[in-house]
């Protein structure tokens, strides 16, 4: 894999046809192209920063002090490091390691969205918009990560697609759903998926997912079966049984953060009553959580099994049992 360090990036794009190649579900396939004998298979280089790429060894991570996070886009536990947490913001990738330690991974300043980790491995995924004073096109496209976050690969759709929400399947893990704006048409939204880990993309024909430019918060497949996608939108908790072509609704209300454990397992925030919720297939109970950190926006539960989350101020909480939350970031202010 290539890795690439901020100071010297060279990018490549695909023009090949076949980059998004056809529609799955009951539709029609996407129309292709009129093919072209020279372009077909070929590669447009564009030069972003003059450079050139390293590979990064111990020597090279790069990880700088932080004392404040903004603008939270993305939750994961951190493979190489238990107990520890990795947070997608607005400026970078942070590692929470522990009391007032919190690092700004990389070199990448940029505004990091759709951020996912690869089930059972270090491998993690993201779109974006660069950061200020950044030359990259803007948005980031898909990008993959093979060292936790030190560098990016960006592997597609550079310039083209921003993803929100981004799910790689536990038991194939080149098997990827993600959330994605055109951005070169009136930022139409689609449900996208890949068999190769993001390198090409087809267009999924959905029956019953609410696709407004802003609706669906994030998505994850089920740990037991990658037939069963659950997705948190803005009009209510949905779930396929199909690998993400047909959706039904599982719980109403404005849905924005969701861990699933299991096929009848899902921990979601419920935006329109301020709630944390467990749905068990049948029915959904409150979790008692702070209210004063704003809206949860991101859900993940920890080696220990309790939920740890994120909210839309920028903190960090982590649940020490029912009723008790510890908490690790204070509006933005590491602790």
């Amino acid at each position: 894999m290539k890795k690439y360090n901020k100071k010297m990036i060279l990018v490549s794009v695909f023009i090949s046809g076949g980059l998004l190649l056809t529609a799955c579900g009951q539709n029609e396939t996407l129309p292709e192209a009129a093919p072209d004998a020279e372009a077909e298979n070929t590669v447009e280089e564009v030069e972003v920063e003059a450079t050139e790429e390293v590979e990064v060894e111990e020597a090279d991570i790069v990880r700088e002090q932080t004392a404040e996070i903004s603008h939270t886009h993305g939750l994961e536990l951190n493979p190489l490091k238990p107990g520890s947490y990795l947070i997608a913001t607005h400026h970078g990738v942070v590692e929470y390691e522990g009391p007032t330690q919190a690092y700004v991974l990389g070199e990448m300043r940029d505004d990091f969205m759709g951020f996912s980790r690869v089930a059972d491995t270090q491998y993690l995924m993201s779109s974006g918009h660069p950061g200020h004073g950044s030359d990259l096109p803007d948005p980031l496209g898909f990008m993959w990560s093979e060292n936790s976050g030190q560098t990016w690969e960006f592997r597609s759709l550079l310039g083209e697609y921003d993803f929100h929400a981004l799910t790689a399947s536990y038991q194939d893990n080149n098997h990827i759903l993600g959330h994605a704006l055109d951005f070169k048409n009136n930022f139409e939204s689609f449900i996208f998926r890949s068999t190769d880990q993001g390198f090409n993309w087809e267009r999924v024909e959905t029956n019953g997912l609410p696709l407004d430019q802003h609706a669906v918060h994030d998505m994850a497949f089920s740990p037991e079966d990658d037939k069963i996608v659950f997705a948190a939108t803005a009009k209510g908790l949905f779930r396929s049984d199909d690998s993400g072509v047909n959706w039904s609704e599982a719980a109403a209300g404005n849905i924005k953060g969701l861990a699933v454990l299991g096929n009848n397992e899902v921990y979601y925030f419920n935006g329109s009553n301020e709630e944390l919720y467990r749905w068990t297939g049948e029915k959904s109970e409150t979790i008692s959580h702070p209210t004063e950190h704003g809206a949860v926006n991101y859900i993940v539960v920890n080696e220990t099994g309790n939920l740890v989350i994120t909210t839309e101020r920028s903190s960090l909480l982590k649940q020490e049992n029912n009723e008790n939350w510890n908490v690790l970031i204070d509006n933005g202010q590491v602790k």
